[in-house]
């Protein structure tokens, strides 16, 4: 992945997108050279929000005070969020 970067920088990183976007949103009406980043461990949907409609990078990770070879549930689809 290549990223343009033109200075001054306004880079925000997001942890976990949860398809909620608004703050980001409301982010970049205010300051419009914000480049963004987001992380998280579900594609389906916050991918396409952060790629289309902040223009940003979308990493598909999980973040977490531990290492764990465990199966990642999507909270939404199984209604326990």
């Amino acid at each position: 992945m290549t990223i343009l970067l033109k200075f001054p920088l306004i880079l925000f990183f997001a942890i976990g997108v949860g398809q909620l976007i608004w703050a980001e949103t409301n982010l970049s009406t205010i300051y419009p050279e914000c480049h963004f980043l987001a992380a998280d461990p579900t594609a389906e949907i916050n991918e396409d929000l952060v790629t289309k409609q902040l223009r940003g990078d979308f990493i598909l990770a999980s973040v977490g005070s531990e290492t764990t070879e465990q199966q990642i549930e999507n909270v939404y689809s199984l209604g326990i969020y």
